[in-house]
């Protein structure tokens, strides 16, 4: 009916109405430390089938992404991610697991 139409618009209307976008941020604003979120996507590309250690892993970096955002981290996430990508070693296929710590 013409009643449910326009109300539906209404309500559509309302919606994006007031999902305004956020301000654009200047340098200026940037360089005086504003917050900045951002959505970013971390995968891992590898010839290794490791499915349950890489899994390990991008929960782990996960988990120190989020506690970043209650407090500052002692150690930034892209020295964290250097870290895990050059200095924790692969296991050998069916060999020991390999301990690391983010």
């Amino acid at each position: 009916s013409s009643e449910a139409l326009s109300a539906m618009t209404a309500a559509a209307a309302a919606i994006s109405s007031a999902a305004e976008p956020p301000p654009l941020l200047t340098v200026g604003d940037l360089s005086r430390g504003a917050a900045v979120w951002a959505p970013v996507a971390l995968c891992i590309v590898s010839r290794r089938h490791a499915p349950l250690c890489f899994k390990a892993v991008l929960l782990a970096v996960h988990t120190l992404a989020r506690a970043s955002l209650k407090q500052p981290l002692s150690l930034s996430l892209e020295t964290a991610l250097t870290h895990l990508a050059l200095a924790v070693p692969l296991p050998p296929p069916g060999g020991p697991a390999v301990r690391f710590v983010l």
